[in-house]
């Protein structure tokens, strides 16, 4: 039997069986089709002509689905604006305006919204809400670790500035979450490079030992810097305590392993400097990185600094 032909879907594999007759097919053919597995139907009204694995393919479906109105938001924002911290796999979740209320359903999750025109933007055909908002309501609504990640995240990529917190924090005044959005926002800071250095960072403040320091230079005995660690802690006189973290989707290149311990040398040689090196695995449990660096810091006798 002859497969039957695929209808002209568009640049990103989609039909909406409302333009069905528009592209030459009907909303019956389309159906037979889904029910063969020819093609997909992720929801109602949507069908998918491959495609599945593109970029945003499910966020993309449920805004074809909900029509012109609906709005990425919250962690699909935060993906649309390439920002780290989350999940390959999240669930879409998108805004309407008051008045077009729809219930939730399976496949996205739905928010009613009254969202500005300025916190609005389009972003690789996307419509999506702006940096700074997509941050307040992060922060807001998600839970606080991944809201640090992706707020270091707009810092590390240089998304937003030093100064724009104190304007991300004046957005959420009025909203709800807004004092747990300012906290988790007061807890970001430039210069982690990865999630992973967010998380470290953060099981150690919780823990009561807040690093003194970002990317720590590391200079060979010539002084030349050949590095940076993650982050670190002054003992004083020259001592440090470095703290690297190894994540899977970098250091696991060979060509970053080489770095890796080229960086791992210089960092030893060190006069008196500690290398502790942790991976994802460590940052399961909130008690293992802090039971392997409280007792080195005691017995140097450290403390935070004011």
């Amino acid at each position: 039997m002859r497969r039957p032909q695929r209808p002209i879907a568009d640049a990103y594999g989609l039909v909406r069986a409302a333009d069905g007759p528009r592209l030459g097919t009907t909303r019956t053919q389309l159906q037979r089709q889904a029910a063969s597995g020819h093609i997909e139907r992720p929801f109602r009204g949507v069908y998918r002509v491959g495609g599945g694995d593109a970029e945003h393919a499910d966020l993309r479906a449920a805004l074809a689905h909900l029509g012109d109105e609906a709005v990425a938001v919250l962690g699909s924002a935060a993906q649309v604006h390439r920002l780290q911290g989350l999940p390959r796999t999240w669930l879409p979740q998108l805004a309407l305006p008051p008045g077009l209320e729809r219930r939730q359903r399976r496949g996205m999750e739905l928010r009613v919204w009254d969202l500005p025109p300025d916190h609005r933007t389009v972003l690789d055909e996307i419509p999506t809400t702006i940096m700074t908002r997509t941050l307040a309501d992060v922060c807001r609504l998600l839970p606080r670790m991944r809201a640090v990640c992706l707020v270091d995240s707009a810092l590390d990529q240089r998304r937003i500035g030093i100064d724009d917190p104190p304007d991300i924090r004046d957005l959420m005044a009025g909203m709800r979450g807004c004092r747990t959005g300012r906290a988790s926002l007061d807890l970001a800071r430039l210069g982690s490079q990865s999630p992973g250095e967010t998380r470290v960072r953060l099981i150690l403040t919780d823990a009561g030992l807040p690093p003194d320091a970002l990317q720590v230079p590391v200079p060979d005995d010539n002084g030349t810097v050949t590095g940076y660690g993650d982050m670190g802690y002054d003992l004083r006189n020259g001592r440090w305590i470095i703290i690297e973290f190894d994540g899977r989707s970098v250091h696991d290149r060979p060509e970053a392993l080489l770095a890796d311990r080229h960086r791992q040398n210089a960092m030893q040689s060190r006069a008196r400097a500690i290398l502790l090196r942790f991976a994802w695995e460590d940052t399961h449990a909130a008690d293992r990185i802090p039971g392997v660096v409280g007792p080195i810091l005691r017995d140097a006798g450290w403390s935070p600094r004011r």
